[in-house]
Order: C-alpha cells, then structure tokens, then sequence
C-alpha cells in the first residue's frame, strides 16, 4: 500500500476514534445518588442509609482547594491574607451558612484547671509597628 493511502486510512481511523470518543464523553451524566455508589445489600449502604436517616444529607458544601503561589507556603503571612480575605467575602454571601478556614479554626484544650482555646493558624495581621524607644535618662 502506498505511504499516502495509509496516512489518509491512519487519519480517517484516528478521526472516526475522535468523533466516537467526542460523542460518548458528551453523554456522560453526574449521578449525585450515593446509594448507587454500593451495590444493594451491602453492608456500607446499609451504614450510609443508617447515617443519612440519623443526621440528615451532608453532601451540601463546597470545599475550595487553595495553592500557595511560587515562593511561598501554605502558612506564609501574604498567603494567609489573602485566605482569610476569601473567607470573609464568602462569609458575605448569600445563603452562606458557615464557612470554615484556615484562618478561622480554632482548637479546644482541656486542662486540670479549665478550657480555653487557641487558633489553628494565627490570623494574619498587619505588621506591628515598632514602639517608640523609652527616653533614656539624663
């Protein structure tokens, strides 16, 4: 066969494949059901039902995924800011009921003499500006 038939029979293959691949990836449809995720009888759907008939749904949040910029890491002082600035706009927002962040989390300590809590990551604030120096005596 010659080398120009069989690019054209190659590109007519890898066409038709596309076009396939094209129309099958558009009828690809979400199914949010968890109960369909197990197979009936199962003993994690009976769990999941179990759960889901205690607590109600849980599957209505959004969870953002946020990367530090080159240079910087997750706990840096701009990363943060700008972290904890999404966090109160989204605060904001209608229908917005709780948002959680690194900024905002908090943890509980027990103690023999009481509780108090600390933050998970101290909020970002901007930089103290150096105290006067006391006057030295004459």
């Amino acid at each position: 066969m010659p080398l120009r038939r069989t690019a054209y029979l190659t590109l007519l293959v890898l066409a038709l494949l596309t076009g396939l691949a094209g129309y099958f990836a558009a009828q690809l449809r979400f199914n949010y059901n968890f109960n369909d995720f197990y197979p009936a009888g199962d003993p994690d759907l009976d769990y999941y039902q179990g759960y889901t008939r205690r607590f109600g749904n849980d599957n209505d949040y959004l969870l953002l995924g946020l990367e530090a910029g080159p240079g910087q890491t997750a706990f840096s002082p701009a990363f943060l800011t700008q972290v904890d600035s999404l966090t109160r706009l989204a605060r904001r927002q209608r229908n917005v009921l709780h948002v959680s962040s690194p900024t905002t989390l908090s943890q509980t300590i027990v103690e023999g003499l009481g509780a108090y809590t600390l933050p998970t990551c101290t909020r970002p604030t901007t930089a103290p500006t150096p105290a006067a120096a006391p006057p030295t005596p004459p």
